[in-house]
């Protein structure tokens, strides 16, 4: 929020700042400047009131700030000495920031009686009370549309008038009533009157110019003379009008209308509202910058398509109740386009994509939800008419050789949440990929020859078996018996669905003690043995299978069998469902004891690591092809450490039993460790519809136990012909496909190369190295500082510490050491030696500069630990570093992950007094939205925009505008990444406040950092002197 003197800057009276305690002036308005000729702010800030306008050399004796308070005003007259004549003095004290000011408006008194020998002076005391009155109480509105229509309220109930209204021009072309306030309660029609037909505005405009308002008594001349006006205006049933201009850097932004005010009193009316003019106009300033803010958040800057923030403000006022319908999209073969034809080709054809949708549905109802994935929410819109859309899209997409893969949902009123339609669109988008394929014609021919090729066979060996048992002699006993001799882990079990009533092996029946082969009720007797903690999974995935109509069954769980003792068994079955899938007929099921719990998972029930390889060697020997992927959890150790063991496991069980139940037909699925998982096919070859399942599982799973991680897996994938490599081998490599893809959040998976293997070691090996130096004192580690300066003067300010890390004699760069130490957890500790380090480096600096201000880079896993907040207290207190010394910096990922921590690290340090810096803005998907969001102090631009600003003039307006955002919220900038002399020229235009870069000064050791400072303070004396 911007100070609330700036409200006054083009006021036609003097208007004073300065802090209550210091005396420093912090604000001057231009009518003061001008008045006191005083060219800009540098000529006063810093300075004493009493100098300034006072010409004295200590506090005035007759100050007023002992007597001031809050929502008061105090009125006096004065002879200002330099002026040489008297003001009427209006005191009161503000409050911003946590601390109390001075704001002081001085009216001219000669001014003041020429005003009031045309005015009714009791009229005008009575309309100066409500001038400040209304001020105050609008201060307190925080919304800019309620502070507005809040003051034409005001205004309205006060001045005794009937209607109060804002019109505001519109691109210098069109006048629109945007706020209005009627006595009657009825608002008037808005309409839009095109200023190129209505010369009379024009010429009212060339009075409002000169800020004199228009008083308007005749309103039939009006009608008469002005019909197009007339049409906008509706001055029918009003029998007087005061127009008062609003003005905007000299030029005409609209006019207040006020309706039958008092007929004596239209002229202190005006004047009053001449004044409040100023302050609707720094209100409307604001609205508009902050609408421009949610504008440029709530768009992809690649696309212009709105993103997932305008998603969620869409989502907090959309009307639910009405019907809905959501159409999902996804851009096929995306990263074969980028592999092949470069990222500008890849951006391209997301731009191709948005293009398609956007000349078929409104441009607000089409977000950006990721790389390559759109969706459309067509609100208020029939089934027929919806269902219309999506197939015109389809061959708008075909017609433009546009690849969408297109899925849709649609529900009546009230039918379901939003997420369960956008979840229900999603899996129809999968659903209907190869069936788009088709309809498209972009496929090969090998995915159709493929499921051509298996249902043939499939047809083939039902067939066969048909034949066989009809003409030859088959026994049914005898074959059941041969698959489940005593002895053997195999059962087998099947079922009449309609009468519940199944049929169980003899070894079933044994060793799980059931009464006889024929079993009624088999599936909840099955249930009751199952042990405890399983067996809620075993339920789920039963009714599951009934409420989708799935034709297939995966599950595994601990059972007690005859003697107590648990065993586990891999459960697998198929449903026959009649033709229309309204009711079950058959089932038919396996199980299989895993003997050896050595080769079972205890906490997901998932196969470990040795199954996996005895499978990949089996197919190996056999000459298959096989797909693997590696799914690796990202950040799981912070998950146990903030919401416990328990729910970490709980996770990690829920994962596998949904792996097994989605995806469990298609592939073999095992735990390898940790958050680490293993799924092998010799079905599926292609990775991208497996991956999204995956990805969404995880996600849903995350989402469940309120995880708030934006990429929570990353997935390796490798590709393995027959008997090409161990299966030892192949597992190593796609874990370092999986653990290389850790560093790339954006990518969906990444397929494994060998450099992988090469990089993923070294990776290992310096993992090792860093432990070992934390293990030795910290050994090979030192802190660097790279000084900022102001931007006027090129004067040092402050430097943010940086880590080095020398290792074997080598100096290693932070890029590739920092993410290890991080991804591994070590920068917890790193992270305090580094405060330790800069405390007490930083206490000898402070001795050559004390305003001195550090800057230190915290990691969100610092913030995440309780105990870090009460480090940091103490740290400082051990070295006696002022809180206002101390700056942290936080990146844009900090804000994703785990808000809630953030928030309270946060509160807590400002309640010292410690200040933050958002660092690398702009760097990431959104960055503007948190602008508005977050109480950085400093907003540091990352130094990619440094680059694209000396080349395009339009991200040069780009950054100015960021630049003019942060300043009207009270935030500093910094530009990171000046190295050259014309770079340097280009920022300053930006009117940044700091510098960070090469150009002035490389990341200096501290001895050299004191020698810098040592000789400013030099050239600071002798300047002095």
């Amino acid at each position: 929020m911007i100070p609330v003197w700036e409200h006054f800057e083009d006021l036609e009276e003097i208007l004073y700042v300065a802090d209550v305690e210091t005396y420093e002036l912090v604000y001057l308005n231009r009518y003061g400047r001008s008045v006191f000729r005083i060219e800009d702010e540098d000529n006063y800030a810093g300075k004493k009131c009493y100098e300034v306008l006072q010409g004295r050399r200590e506090p005035c004796p007759f100050c007023t700030n002992s007597q001031l308070k809050e929502g008061k005003f105090i009125e006096w007259t004065y002879r200002n000495p330099l002026l040489k004549a008297p003001y009427r003095i209006k005191d009161t004290i503000v409050e911003y920031e946590g601390r109390q000011y001075r704001m002081e408006f001085a009216m001219d008194v000669e001014k003041e009686k020429q005003e009031a020998q045309k005015l009714d002076l009791a009229a005008v005391r009575h309309y100066e009370e409500l001038i400040n009155e209304c001020f105050l109480k609008v201060r307190a509105v925080t919304d800019m549309d309620e502070a507005l229509s809040f003051m034409l309220h005001y205004l309205g109930t006060h001045i005794s008038c009937n209607a109060v209204m804002i019109y505001e021009s519109r691109e210098r072309k069109w006048l629109l009533n945007t706020y209005s306030w009627s006595r009657a309660g009825k608002a008037p029609e808005k309409k839009l009157l095109e200023l190129s037909v209505a010369e009379p505005v024009t010429k009212w405009y060339e009075t409002f110019f000169h800020n004199e308002p228009l008083l308007l008594t005749d309103m039939e001349k009006l009608c008469r003379d002005m019909p197009a006006l007339s049409k906008v205006l509706s001055p029918e049933q009003v029998r007087r009008m005061i127009l008062i201009p609003l003005l905007a850097k000299a030029e005409v932004v609209g006019f207040v209308r006020i309706d039958d005010p008092p007929e004596k009193q239209m002229n202190a009316v005006a004047e009053m509202c001449k004044i409040l003019s100023h302050f609707i106009v720094s209100l409307i300033q604001q609205r508009d910058l902050i609408r421009n803010l949610e504008q440029i958040s709530f768009r992809d800057q690649m696309t212009g398509a709105m993103n997932r923030y305008a998603l969620n403000s869409y989502l907090a006022r959309a009307h639910l109740e009405r019907d809905m319908g959501l159409i999902y999209c996804d851009l096929i073969g995306l990263k074969r386009v980028n592999d092949r034809f470069g990222h500008a080709s890849g951006d391209r054809t997301i731009i191709q994509a948005y293009q398609v949708l956007g000349g078929m549905f409104p441009v607000d109802q089409i977000f950006r939800m990721g790389g390559d994935e759109f969706l459309v929410v067509r609100e208020g819109v029939g089934r027929e008419k919806f269902q219309e859309s999506v197939e015109q899209l389809k061959a708008a997409a075909v017609s433009s050789r546009c690849w969408l893969s297109i899925g849709s949902a649609w529900c009546q009123a009230g039918g379901k949440s939003f997420n369960d339609l956008m979840n229900e669109a999603d899996e129809n988008m999968y659903e209907n990929k190869r069936t788009y394929y088709r309809l498209c014609g972009l496929t090969d021919g090998l995915e159709e020859h493929r499921m051509e090729h298996d249902d043939r066979e499939l047809v083939q060996s039902q067939d066969a078996l048909h034949a066989f048992v009809r003409d030859c002699y088959f026994d049914v006993t005898s074959f059941l018996k041969s698959l489940t001799m005593t002895g053997s882990s195999f059962y087998i079990y099947f079922g009449d669905m309609r009468k519940n009533l199944y049929y169980i092996s003899d070894n079933l029946k044994e060793d799980f003690c059931f009464p006889g082969n024929i079993v009624p009720n088999f599936v909840s007797l099955l249930e009751q043995r199952i042990y405890g903690p399983d067996q809620q999974m075993h339920v789920e995935d039963t009714r599951a299978m009934l409420r989708e109509k799935r034709e297939s069954h995966s599950v595994r769980y601990r059972i007690y069998d005859k003697n107590g003792e648990l065993t586990w068994l891999h459960c697998r079955g198929i449903m026959k469902w009649n033709e229309d899938k309204t009711e079950p007929l058959f089932f038919s099921g396996s199980m299989v004891s895993l003997k050896n719990e050595s080769e079972v998972d205890p906490i997901t029930g998932l196969l470990n690591l040795s199954i996996a390889l005895k499978r990949i060697s089996e197919f190996n020997r056999l000459g298959i092809e096989t797909m693997l992927m590696c799914i690796v959890l990202r950040k799981f150790s912070d998950v146990n450490h903030v919401f416990g063991r328990d729910i970490g496991d709980a996770v990690m069980k829920e994962i596998g039993w949904q792996l097994e139940r989605n995806l469990g037909v298609q592939f073999y699925f095992y735990r390898i460790d940790g958050a680490r998982f293993l799924a092998v096919s010799q079905t599926v070859l292609e990775p991208e519809g497996a991956v999204a399942s995956i990805q969404k599982i995880i996600k849903d799973i995350f989402r469940k136990y309120k995880i708030h991680v934006v990429s929570p897996c990353a997935i390796g994938v490798l590709h393995s012909a027959a008997g090409q490599r161990e299966a030892q081998e192949l597992v190593d490599n796609v874990i370092t496909a999986a653990h290389t893809a850790k560093a790339f959040p954006d990518l969906d998976y990444l397929e494994f190369s060998s450099h992988m293997t090469k990089t993923y070691q070294e990776h290992t090996d310096m993992s090792m190295a860093l432990n070992a130096c934390i293990e030795h004192g910290f050994q090979g580690f030192r802190i660097v500082i790279q000084p900022q300066v102001e931007t006027k003067n090129g004067r040092m300010f402050g430097g943010e510490v940086l880590l080095r890390w020398k290792n074997e004699g080598k100096e290693i760069s932070p890029s590739k050491f920092v993410p290890i130490l991080e991804q591994t957890g070590m920068i917890a500790p790193v992270g305090k030696w580094i405060l330790e380090e800069t405390m007490r480096k930083g206490k000898e600096i402070l001795k050559y500069q004390p305003d001195f201000r550090l800057s230190v880079n915290v990691s969100y896993l610092q913030i995440m630990d309780q105990k870090f907040f009460p480090f940091l207290e103490d740290t400082m207190e051990r070295f006696q570093i002022p809180a206002e010394n101390l700056l942290i910096e936080l990146t844009e990922t900090h804000f994703d992950e785990m808000p809630e921590h953030l928030q309270r690290f946060i509160r807590q340090c400002k309640q010292i007094g410690i200040r933050f810096a958002l660092d690398d803005f702009g760097s990431a998907y959104s960055g503007l939205q948190l602008l508005l969001q977050y109480p950085a102090d400093l907003i540091k631009l990352d130094r990619t925009l440094m680059r694209e600003i000396t080349t395009s003039k339009e991200k040069m307006r780009f950054i100015m505008s960021v630049v003019y955002a942060c300043h009207q919220f009270g935030k500093e900038v910094c530009v990171e990444g000046v190295e050259t002399k014309e770079e340097l020229d280009i920022v300053r235009q930006t009117e940044c406040d700091f510098i960070q870069g090469f150009y002035f000064y490389k990341p200096l050791e501290w001895e050299e950092m004191r020698q810098v400072l040592e000789s400013q303070k030099k050239e600071d004396i002798l300047s002095w002197k």
